[in-house]
């Protein structure tokens, strides 16, 4: 009897379906009209009598259709149906094809932003299942060269743009997609660069500053690739940020400056770099907060990459200099202490490696300034 019943509903599904789906897309049809269609197609999916494979089959001429309107509101109507049915009914066999007809609407500009959605709520509420289906590994790599390569995300509004760089993080976490995404024929760090470059949202920036420690762990390997990336970041060194008033979203000039130096630290073949901008800040005495950074990104490229690699001999003379003008003459207490807490980081590092250099700035240092301003036990 349960299966006469389902197949009853199937039947039934499919003899009003294509009604279903016309009403929705149609924009002569009232709001009331394209809820209760809506409703319709969300109950037949919910209790199974609908694929999505299916809802994507009836909907093919609305997909089609040269007017962008209607077109648009056929992937809206599959953004939606992803976003409403329940996990457990998305079968893993739907997931290559759904990847694939999503990877190939990239390029269907006047659509974009409802194929921005449906893309998210497939991996947002169905990564799982992407994750641990085989066949799903290149159709999703396609899917993400397809988003980069082909939509202008800077164009886009902020929760556009925030489904495009969510997209990112779900598919680089835990490197699932390395070898996969390095097999296509796209340059990750460039293309990801190109996609970030302009972002001033502080939501999104915080998502791309998790997204760049990830990206060049994977995919950077050249120096001219780090000098390419480095600039579209470290244009925000150092972090000035207050929260509007009322602010619901808990962003804070903290999380977006600890992310921030990540990505500055987050590769050897951007330390030359990030080693130069924190010097520069520091000895043209900015703004204490600018020197405070600058002491931060001295202090971590030391203690994740050794004073030879991260800071280099002629650096460290210059390091020394900078960061004795600040324990001398600084007149901000809190910047005297961070310089001394840098200078303490350096100096074991140095040690550590037996570095020559530093330790002769060490014994300059016992001679270049008395009192108890140069103490940095």
């Amino acid at each position: 009897v349960g299966d006469h019943r389902r197949s009853t509903t199937m039947a039934t599904a499919s003899s009003s379906l294509p009604s279903l789906v016309e009403k929705f897309c149609s924009e002569g049809s009232s709001k009331d009209e394209t809820d209760a269609a809506f409703a319709a197609i969300s109950s037949e999916l919910s209790t199974g009598g609908l694929t999505l494979l299916k809802l994507v089959e009836a909907s093919g001429e609305f997909l089609t259709n040269t007017d962008d309107g209607i077109r648009n509101r056929a992937t809206m109507l599959l953004a939606e149906a992803l976003h409403e049915i329940p996990g457990n009914l998305l079968a893993a066999d739907q997931l290559p094809p759904l990847l694939a007809f999503l990877s190939d609407r990239m390029k269907d500009e006047p659509c974009i932003k409802e194929v921005l959605r449906a893309s998210f709520f497939l991996l947002d509420r169905y990564g799982d299942t992407v994750h641990e289906t085989a066949a799903a590994s290149l159709p999703l790599a396609k899917l993400v060269v397809a988003m980069l390569q082909g939509v202008h995300v800077q164009s886009l509004p902020l929760a556009n743009r925030h489904n495009v760089y969510s997209i990112m993080q779900t598919v680089l976490d835990g490197e699932r997609y390395k070898e996969v995404l390095s097999g296509l024929d796209i340059n990750m760090v460039d293309a990801f660069g190109h996609c970030m470059d302009g972002e001033r949202d502080p939501r999104n920036l915080l998502l791309c500053f998790t997204i760049i420690p990830l990206l060049t762990q994977q995919f950077l390997k050249t120096k001219e690739e780090a000098e390419n990336l480095f600039p579209i970041f470290s244009c925000y060194f150092p972090i000035t940020f207050t929260p509007p008033p009322n602010d619901t979203f808990g962003i804070t000039a903290e999380m977006l400056r600890e992310g921030l130096l990540n990505c500055m630290t987050c590769s050897l073949l951007m330390a030359p770099r990030a080693f130069d901008l924190a010097l520069g800040k520091l000895a043209a005495g900015d703004l204490p907060l600018a020197r405070l950074d600058s002491l931060d990104v001295m202090a971590t490229l030391a203690t994740k990459f050794g004073m030879k690699e991260g800071v280099g001999t002629s650096g460290a003379r210059q390091a020394w200099s900078a960061i004795r003008l600040q324990i001398v003459d600084s007149g901000e207490a809190e910047v005297q202490q961070r310089a001394r807490s840098c200078l303490r980081v350096l100096l074991r590092q140095a040690a550590e490696e037996d570095d020559a250099v530093m330790m002769l700035v060490e014994q300059e240092g016992d001679g270049a300034a008395g009192g108890d301003a140069m103490k940095v036990e």
